[in-house]
């Protein structure tokens, strides 16, 4: 069994998991966008400040504004790929990227599926797979 303080240096070794590029259109271009995943307590204080939709499912599911909680991460957790290399955007232009009339719903939704899918459901699926692991290193063989 692994230590505990080696399973914490080797957690604050790795690199923050990334999504793969995600092309958007704005303004009739191609703009290509990485989202890394956010720090566990950032993520929960995002959470925590955009408050459930009472009508929307899938915020009751999470607990959260689903949209509110991406939006507000990504300006934090993204970046312009250009040549390959990232560029970090500035809070404004953020906020002018989620602005009326700038994505479609289509590219609007890549974006936050990313962000959620690098905080919630990956982080989940990783459980899910240690546990089944465990469960299947510690049961005895039957013959």
């Amino acid at each position: 069994m692994t230590s505990l303080n080696d399973l914490l240096e080797a957690a604050k070794a790795a690199p923050a998991p990334t999504s793969d590029p995600i092309d958007v259109v704005i303004g009739g271009e191609l703009v290509t966008l990485q989202f890394s995943r956010a720090d566990g307590k950032r993520w929960a204080a995002v959470c925590a400040r955009n408050p459930m939709r009472i009508d929307t499912p899938i915020d009751r599911s999470y607990g959260y504004n689903f949209h509110a909680a991406a939006i507000e991460i990504s300006a934090e957790t993204g970046v312009r790929l250009v040549d390959g290399g990232p560029e970090k955007l500035t809070a404004e232009q953020w906020r002018a990227i989620f602005a009326d009339n700038v994505l479609s719903g289509h590219d609007f939704e890549r974006i936050v599926d990313a962000v959620w899918a690098l905080n919630e459901w990956a982080p989940q699926q990783k459980v899910a797979a240690l546990k089944k692991a465990s469960l299947v290193v510690s049961e005895p063989n039957s013959v």
